[in-house]
């Protein structure tokens, strides 16, 4: 597992914040790298490569790769759409997107539809965003279905640093399901670069506290 996360995080570092429910514009990307990891063990550690990139016509396509010490977990292709914004909708000032996915969830093939929702404001001096994120990964074979809820509420604290408060959700039709809160910050380098510090902790049927260390890009 070691040697795939030195892959995936060169993969990272070769090629020039998510964009979430709003589309990524033509010709435009973000990548990014996120290591978590227990302090004092190597065990237990989780990695992630996500990437999406602007088509045009509100269309944005991606890829999200994640694996632990043992093996890769998922390892998901997907396309977004971001339709205008609709007064008529009733969500105002919001932005809706739907996505579909597939690809490989534990080994197995997978589908992974999703409906995500962000919105931007300002309070004072301050302007940050809110975002929900709805996915569903249902296995193909067996019928295995899991549901990931991400609350995240940004703000940005300077020209250089944000804030990230995000809640996580996951309900597999297996088991119970569990919660996570993670805070991290963002500190912003140069030529469109982003270093992500946080921690993760477990709220619900989880109580493992994890270091978070992630790398954005967009380019």
């Amino acid at each position: 597992m070691s040697r795939i996360l030195i892959i995936l995080f060169l993969l990272s570092l070769g090629n020039p914040a998510t964009a979430g429910a709003w589309p990524r514009e033509r010709g435009e990307g973000f990548l990014s790298f996120s290591f978590e990891v227990e302090p004092d063990t190597d065990q237990n550690s989780f990695a992630t490569l996500y990437g999406d990139y602007g088509l045009g016509r509100n269309l944005t396509v991606g890829l999200d790769i994640g694996g632990d010490e043992r093996d890769m977990y998922k390892f998901i292709g997907f396309l977004r759409w971001s339709p205008p914004y609709n007064p008529d909708t009733g969500l105002e000032g919001a932005q809706l997107a739907v996505e579909l996915g597939m690809g490989f969830f534990d080994e197995n093939f997978a589908l992974r539809p999703g409906v995500l929702i962000g919105r931007g404001y300002s309070f004072g001096q301050t302007s940050g965003w809110l975002s929900l994120d709805n996915r569903a990964t249902v296995v193909v074979d067996d019928g295995y279905a899991q549901l990931d809820t991400e609350l995240t509420a940004g703000f940005q604290i300077s020209t250089r640093s944000k804030a990230l408060i995000q809640l996580f959700s996951t309900a597999p039709s297996d088991s119970s399901a569990f919660l996570k809160l993670a805070p991290s910050l963002i500190l912003k380098q140069k030529s469109g670069r982003q270093l992500q510090i946080g921690v993760t902790a477990g709220i619900a049927n989880v109580d493992e506290i994890k270091l978070k260390l992630g790398y954005w890009h967009e380019f």
